[in-house]
C-alpha cells in the first residue's frame, strides 16, 4: 500500500488512518489474534473449573434452600356489619352509627399501633411467639422490642372497595389508602400474617382480629355511655338547680317565721332567766349559811374536844405523880405485895393456901386478894398499900400510854357531833341540786308560753317537709327525660362493629415465590460467569509470569 498526499479534500479520521506505520498495523492485529487463541486455550485448559464451580454453586444453593426456614401466611377476611348490628347503638337519639361508619372505626383500629401492644402484652406472646418465627436468626435471648416489632411488620391488611381491590398493604401504609378512599366505601378487609407456624400464625390472626372487633364494639359502647352520662349530668343538674331554688324559697319562709318566733321566745326566756338566777342566788345563800353554821359548831366541838383531851393528859400525870408518891412510901415501908387492913395476917394464910390447898382454894384466895385490891384503890391516902410491884407496873402503864381518848368519856360523843356537822345533808341537797326550776312557782306558765312558741305548726310544717318535688311544676317532664336515658343500656352481644367473612385457617402452602428451577438455573449460570472470569484471571498472570 502506498502513502497518499494529505489533501484538503480528505476528511480528518481518513488522514489520520493513512499517518499510520503499516509495519504497527500489521503487527497489531497478529498480536490480536494470538491473545484469543491463548484465552481460548487457557478456558480447555480450565475446562474442569467451569464445570465444577457452577456445580458448587448450585450444589450451595440447593443446600441454602433446602434449610431455608418455609414461610406460611394466614389470612382472615372482614365484612361490613349489617344495619341490625348497628340499631341498638342508635337508641337514645345520642348518636347515629352507620355501619359504614364504625366498620371505618374497625379498619383504623386494626392499624392502631396500641391495639396491637395491647394485644401483644394481654396475650403474653412475647412467651407464646417462637423464637424462631419472630425473633432474629441468631438465637440470642430474645428481646421483647424485637418480637414486638417483627410482630408488628409481619401483619399485613388490605382494603378492597366496591369499584376496584387493592391489593395487600403493610400496616404503616394504610392510612394513605384511607385518604384516597374517603369517598369510597370500604367492602373487604383483608387481615394477614406470615410466620414459620402455620397453626400459631392462624390462631394470631384470628384472635388480634376477634379482640379489635371486640375492642371497637366496647369503645363505641363506652363512647355513648359518656355522652349518656354527660346528659344525665345535664338533667340531673337542671333538676337540682330547680329543687335548689324551690327549697331556698322554703328556707327564707322558715327564718322569717324563726325571727319572729325568736323576738318572743327571748322575750319570755329573759324572764325564766331572772327567775332562775334568784332562785340560783337564794340557794347558794342558804347554802352559805348552812356551811358558816356548821363551821362554827365544828369549831366549837373541836374546842371542847382539845380541852377533854387536856384535862384528861392533865389527870393522867396527876395520877403518875400520885402513884410515884405511893411508891415511895410502899418502898419505905418495906411493902411489896398490895395490903389492905389485915392484909398481913392473911398472908401467911394465903401463901399456905398457894402451897397446900386444892384448885378451888386457890381460886377463892385470888378472888379475895382482888378485891383487896379494889378497896385499897378506892382509899385516895391508901394507895401505898398496893405494894411497889403494883405501883411500878401502874405507873409503866400510865407513862407508855399513847392516847387518852378511850378514858374520856364524853369524847366520843362529841366525835359523833362534828362528824355529822361535816357531813351536813341540807347542804349536800343543796349543792347537789341540778335544776331550782320545780322551786320557782311562776316557771310552769312562762314555760307553757315558750313550748307554744317552739311548737309552731306552720314553722313545723315547712321544717318537716322532706321533698320539694311536689312544689316543681317543671320537674315533671325533666324527670321523665332523665328515666329514659336512665333505662338506656347497650349489651355488647347485640352489635358488632364487622362481620367475620373467613377466618383464618392453618395454611399447608409456603409463601416463597422463587421455585426449585428458577434457583438452580440462576446458580448455575452465576457460577459459570464467576468460572470464566478466575480462569482468564488466572491465564494472565500466568502469561506476564513467562514474560518476565
Amino acid at each position: 500500500m502506498e502513502n497518499k498526499p494529505n489533501t484538503p479534500d480528505n476528511n480528518s479520521q481518513q488522514a489520520t488512518f493513512i499517518q499510520l506505520p503499516y509495519e504497527y498495523v500489521n503487527g497489531a492485529s497478529n498480536e490480536d489474534e494470538i491473545n484469543l487463541a491463548e484465552l481460548w486455550l487457557t478456558l480447555i485448559k480450565k475446562k474442569w473449573l467451569l464445570i465444577g464451580l457452577p456445580l458448587c454453586f448450585v450444589l450451595l444453593v440447593l443446600i441454602y434452600y433446602s434449610y431455608k426456614p418455609k414461610v406460611y401466611e394466614a389470612k382472615m377476611i372482614f365484612l361490613p356489619p349489617t344495619q341490625a348490628m348497628v340499631v341498638p347503638f342508635n337508641t337514645g337519639e345520642l348518636a347515629k352509627i352507620s355501619p359504614a361508619k364504625i366498620y371505618e372505626r374497625f379498619s383504623v383500629g386494626l392499624l392502631s399501633r396500641k391495639n396491637q401492644s395491647d394485644f401483644f402484652d394481654q396475650f403474653n406472646l412475647f412467651e407464646k411467639t417462637k423464637v424462631s418465627d419472630l425473633n432474629n436468626q441468631n438465637k440470642k435471648k430474645p428481646d421483647k422490642k424485637n418480637v414486638y416489632n417483627r410482630f408488628h411488620d409481619s401483619i399485613s391488611i388490605g382494603l378492597f372497595t366496591a369499584e376496584e381491590p387493592k391489593p395487600l398493604l403493610k400496616a404503616d401504609k394504610v392510612k394513605r389508602r384511607f385518604k384516597d378512599n374517603k369517598k369510597e366505601k370500604i367492602q373487604q378487609i383483608t387481615l394477614s400474617i406470615k410466620g414459620k407456624d402455620p397453626q400459631f400464625n392462624s390462631d394470631l390472626i384470628n384472635g388480634f382480629g376477634a379482640y379489635v372487633e371486640r375492642k371497637i364494639v366496647l369503645e363505641q359502647i363506652n363512647d355513648l355511655t359518656v355522652k349518656k352520662d354527660l346528659a344525665i349530668s345535664i338533667l340531673t343538674q337542671k333538676i337540682e338547680q330547680l329543687r335548689t331554688k324551690s327549697n331556698k324559697k322554703r328556707l327564707d319562709k322558715i327564718k322569717q317565721l324563726e325571727e319572729q318566733n325568736k323576738i318572743a321566745e327571748n322575750k319570755i326566756q329573759d324572764s325564766i332567766d331572772t327567775l332562775r338566777v334568784k332562785a340560783k342566788t337564794s340557794r347558794l345563800a342558804e347554802i352559805k349559811r348552812l356551811e358558816e353554821k356548821d363551821h362554827l359548831d365544828r369549831k366549837i366541838i373541836k374546842k371542847q374536844i382539845k380541852e377533854l383531851k387536856v384535862i384528861a393528859k392533865i389527870k393522867r400525870l396527876d395520877s403518875i405523880e400520885k402513884l410515884k408518891e405511893a411508891l415511895k412510901i410502899a418502898n419505905n415501908l418495906g411493902i411489896k405485895d398490895p395490903s389492905y387492913l389485915s392484909l398481913d395476917y392473911y398472908k401467911p394464910q394465903m401463901k399456905n393456901g398457894y402451897q397446900n390447898s386444892s384448885g378451888m382454894e386457890q381460886a377463892s384466895n385470888l378472888t379475895s386478894q382482888s378485891a383487896a385490891l379494889t378497896e385499897i384503890s378506892k382509899q385516895p391516902n391508901a394507895l401505898y398499900l398496893k405494894g411497889e410491884r403494883t405501883l411500878s407496873e401502874e405507873i409503866k402503864k400510865l407513862q407508855n400510854r399513847l392516847s387518852d381518848d378511850p378514858f374520856i368519856s364524853q369524847l366520843r360523843s362529841m366525835q359523833a357531833k362534828l362528824r355529822a356537822l361535816q357531813t351536813n345533808e341540807k347542804i349536800s341537797a343543796l349543792k347537789n341540786r341540778i335544776s331550782d326550776d320545780p322551786y320557782i312557782s311562776e316557771l310552769p306558765g312562762l314555760a307553757q308560753k315558750l313550748s307554744l312558741l317552739k311548737r309552731d305548726r306552720q314553722l313545723e310544717a315547712y321544717k318537716s317537709r322532706k321533698n320539694e318535688d311536689p312544689f316543681i311544676k317543671e320537674l315533671i317532664g325533666l324527670e321523665l327525660e332523665l328515666i329514659k336515658l336512665n333505662r338506656l343500656s347497650y349489651n355488647p352481644d347485640n352489635v358488632g362493629s364487622a362481620i367475620v367473612s373467613q377466618y383464618a385457617f392453618p395454611s399447608k402452602k409456603t409463601i416463597n415465590k422463587i421455585s426449585k428451577l428458577k434457583v438452580v438455573l440462576i446458580s448455575s449460570v452465576l457460577g459459570f460467569f464467576v468460572a470464566i472470569f478466575i480462569a482468564l484471571l488466572s491465564g494472565v498472570v500466568s502469561n506476564k509470569r513467562q514474560a518476565e
